[in-house]
């Protein structure tokens, strides 16, 4: 599950970060004849994803309400199977009509369950996604502040480059200003 995360968090940085870039971007109609050298940095989205205070706080916090949710969960579904057994033991004693209904309400009871989880889980990963696009609205900012200063004209993501020299490296910088910035999120505020 947090494999799936991380890929999609990679995936959301780079267009974010792309986004960034093209907001800086000279318009083709003003660009000169004669093309300047462009300065070009590299940032590294999955190691600030793994690394950033606020992407962990974000993560701890999701999980501990999935184990929540999931000791609930275990509770009801100890019941309905309890319920279950019960209607089991109760057929031989019960009309054929009274069983059946019992019976279709033990179904109901399983199908509004399975509703419910899949209702939580939703509002989970849709939790999770709108902590994360925080995350990645502030390291954009500072990724923009970066290139403000240091004159950088490109920023790309090291999963598109094959080698690059440390100097052009800003994932550092940028990892450590996030984590001076954002140290968390809370998100139960962000949930439905």
């Amino acid at each position: 599950m947090m494999a799936r995360y991380t890929r999609i968090l990679t995936m959301l940085a780079a267009f974010a970060l792309m986004a960034v870039v093209a907001a800086h971007s000279v318009p083709a109609n003003a660009q000169t004849d004669k093309m300047e050298s462009p300065t070009i940095a590299v940032i590294d989205m999955q190691k600030i994803m793994r690394e950033s205070t606020a992407v962990r706080s974000i993560q701890q916090q999701i999980e501990k309400q999935r184990s929540d949710y999931q000791e609930e969960l275990s509770k009801k579904e100890q019941e309905l199977r309890a319920a279950d057994e019960e209607l089991a033991r109760q057929r031989t004693i019960l009309s054929s009509d009274a069983f059946k209904k019992k019976r279709q309400q033990l179904e109901q009871r399983v199908g509004k369950l399975q509703r419910n989880i899949q209702t939580r889980k939703q509002n989970l990963d849709q939790t999770y996604g709108r902590a994360i696009r925080q995350v990645q609205q502030e390291l954009a900012k500072i990724v923009s502040e970066v290139m403000k200063n240091r004159g950088i004209d490109l920023v790309l993501t090291k999963t598109s480059v094959f080698l690059v020299h440390k100097d052009m490296e800003i994932t550092d910088v940028a990892l450590t200003r996030l984590n001076d910035r954002l140290t968390s999120i809370d998100v139960s505020s962000l949930q439905n």
